[in-house]
């Protein structure tokens, strides 16, 4: 609509996980997670501050880790997020954050493996194959 700044000033921006939910329920199947998407490669390019820097930082995470195999990697994702965020509390002088952030990831972690929703295999997605 023009608001460039808006756009990307919006909180909506860094809250989606671009999950498509939001396509499948709505019955006009827009494509709002590729418009989200964009919005944040667009923030990234201008150098725009993030609303949300954690999910910024699980963003950023999680695009490495999909670059690397094709699809998102639990293992390596969660790494390479919990790295960045312990770096960042840690330069603040924050154990208790990091303690307390590695407890909780080691309780969810525990949690999804009993349900079988964490995945250990490293599997590639072939070039050329969507």
């Amino acid at each position: 609509m023009g608001d460039r700044d808006a756009a990307l000033n919006n909180l909506l921006v860094w809250k989606c996980f671009a999950c498509y939910t939001c396509r499948d329920a709505l019955p006009q199947q827009h494509p709002d997670a590729r418009i989200t998407e964009t919005l944040k490669q667009m923030a990234k390019k201008a150098h725009a501050k993030p609303l949300t820097p954690r999910i910024a930082d699980f963003h950023a995470s999680f695009m490495t880790a999909t670059k690397h195999f094709g699809r998102f990697n639990e293992l390596e994702g969660m790494a390479i997020y919990e790295t960045k965020t312990a770096l960042k509390d840690l330069a603040k002088g924050d154990v208790k954050a990091v303690i307390s952030e590695m407890a909780g990831q080691l309780k969810l972690g525990r949690a999804m493996m009993q349900r079988k929703r964490m995945h250990f295999k490293l599997d590639k997605i072939k070039a050329g194959v969507r």
